[in-house]
């Protein structure tokens, strides 16, 4: 290998990464909801074995998959907890808000300038996106987040 001229090697580059097809995202979710429960969740997460179940129900639903426990659903349900957590931080924000109809964050323009400015990387994660198994998250992720996220007023 010829270091002399920058030729070193990516290590993010060569590990392996899969992409997820969004059929195979649904179905995971749906598997989650489906599962979900107290025998399944646990103070700080999930209980040893759920995603193992959860793979054994992938393979059901899409044996063309291949979708493993590690690293697969295990990766995919961190990214989604990560995304969650960022979310309910934001919302939890004066001047923040969530929008139920389009799975998104409510925030006035100018309110929204000020956030970027001072936290450019999590705009760049959520901003202006939407989040379709928000709803599905708050379910199995809620537990885990005792911050106000999806809490609404009495009207």
């Amino acid at each position: 290998m010829d270091t002399q001229q920058g030729n070193v090697p990516n290590k993010k580059a060569s590990r392996s990464h899969r992409v997820w097809r969004k059929s195979e995202e649904d179905a995971l979710m749906k598997c989650m909801v489906a599962e979900i429960s107290d025998k399944w969740s646990a103070d700080n997460g999930f209980k040893l074995g759920f995603f193992t179940l959860l793979e054994k129900e992938m393979a059901k639903i899409m044996p063309e998959s291949n979708i493993k426990a590690s690293p697969h659903i295990n990766s995919k349900v961190k990214y989604w907890r990560r995304t969650y957590a960022k979310i309910c931080d934001i919302v939890g924000l004066s001047g923040f808000g969530w929008d139920h109809v389009n799975k998104r964050i409510d925030v006035d323009d100018d309110v929204w300038k000020i956030y970027e400015e001072a936290n450019p990387k999590k705009v760049k994660e959520v901003g202006g996106k939407r989040f379709p198994y928000f709803d599905d998250w708050e379910i199995i992720f809620g537990k885990d987040r005792a911050n106000g996220c999806g809490a609404e007023a009495p009207a």
